[in-house]
């Protein structure tokens, strides 16, 4: 009879020693700069759709004035307070209305635009802060009296 043949088989766990954690340290900062870039995107949208909702409430405002100077009043006034109700966490608030064509069945406009200031999540120079603006247009009621 002869004797058994050993069979020499490589074993895979000697083979792949180390790959998950080489694996784990290539792949933790891709995963952080994408959580990073997601959180970012999360941010800008948020004050996106917040800053949209004080630019319409500005606007209502401004169409409901009864001159141009209270136009542009009372949607600074309104812009503002609506910010500040809403918790908006952008700097430099800034409201510009176009009151040149305020007169009946004319239209008033409104631009609201503010920085966003994104804090530790910056890529590059400069990158750490967005300008986001919003705007709208509002007819202004062909029946009423518009005063100087």
């Amino acid at each position: 009879m002869s004797a058994p043949r050993t069979l020499h088989r490589r074993s895979r766990a000697t083979d792949e020693r180390g790959s998950a954690a080489a694996e784990l340290v290539f792949m933790t900062p891709v995963l952080m700069a994408v959580i990073a870039a997601f959180s970012i995107a999360a941010q800008v949208l948020t004050t996106r759709l917040e800053l949209n909702d004080v630019a319409r409430v500005a606007l209502e405002a401004a169409a409901a004035a009864p001159s141009p100077a209270a136009a542009i009043s009372w949607a600074a006034g309104t812009a503002t307070s609506d910010a500040r109700s809403q918790s908006l966490r952008c700097s430099l608030l800034e409201v510009k209305t176009d009151v040149g064509d305020f007169q009946p069945g004319g239209e008033v406009s409104v631009t609201v635009s503010c920085l966003l200031h994104l804090g530790g999540f910056a890529f590059g120079p400069g990158a750490s802060d967005i300008r986001l603006s919003a705007s709208g247009q509002a007819a202004v009621e062909p029946y009423r009296v518009v005063g100087p």
